[in-house]
């Protein structure tokens, strides 16, 4: 477990108190959520300039957020926390800390939590993308995006959820890392995070 800080502390204020963006990248807590998440996860996030590891109220690690080249972000969480709005929460309270006029976005076409958080935030996906495996895209905090790249989204959203249940059924065979991932998450050893 990681003890929580004061600047921690006040960021789990800020949230309401479900959980904190620490600076810093936790080497092994990517690693394990790149080997249960691939190919969902890009490997040279890892090594991007700006890193945060995202912690319960208790001090647990629970995720990743990344910003790496041209203002795409990279955010990965604990399997438990899917669909509990951690995501969105960390995303946007990280565009508003940075002052980011727009958020690039890249995904595999199967990843349709990502896709489905990019529509959740009026974000969508360039129609040269339609047909290529990886989509990008962007979204504007509190703006807007051409409706042809919103439309491009909507058509592309039904494949990825299909696509979706099919990884995740591949994934429920991944025990070795899952029993990693949570061994590591819960352990009350202090690993360290690299200052970036």
């Amino acid at each position: 477990m990681y003890v929580l800080d004061h600047i921690a502390i006040s960021i789990l204020e800020a949230t309401g108190g479900s959980f904190a963006l620490v600076p810093g990248r936790d080497k092994k807590l990517y690693e394990l959520l790149y080997k249960l998440y691939h190919p969902f996860l890009m490997r040279q996030h890892m090594n991007a300039n700006t890193q945060y590891t995202i912690l319960d109220k208790t001090g647990k690690r629970i995720g990743v957020l990344s910003r790496g080249r041209s203002d795409f972000i990279q955010l990965a969480l604990i399997p438990e926390l899917r669909g509990s709005g951690v995501s969105e929460k960390a995303l946007t309270q990280f565009v508003k800390k940075n002052k980011m006029e727009r958020v690039n976005w890249a995904t595999h076409w199967d990843n349709y939590p990502s896709l489905y958080l990019l529509d959740r935030l009026n974000g969508g996906i360039f129609e040269a993308c339609l047909n290529l495996q990886n989509k990008e895209g962007f979204y504007r905090p509190g703006g807007s995006v051409p409706d042809s790249m919103r439309d491009t989204l909507k058509k592309i959203l039904p494949k990825a959820k299909t696509g979706f249940k099919t990884w995740e059924k591949k994934v429920a065979k991944r025990v070795k890392e899952k029993k990693e991932l949570t061994d590591y998450v819960n352990s009350k050893d202090y690993v360290g995070y690299d200052k970036i």
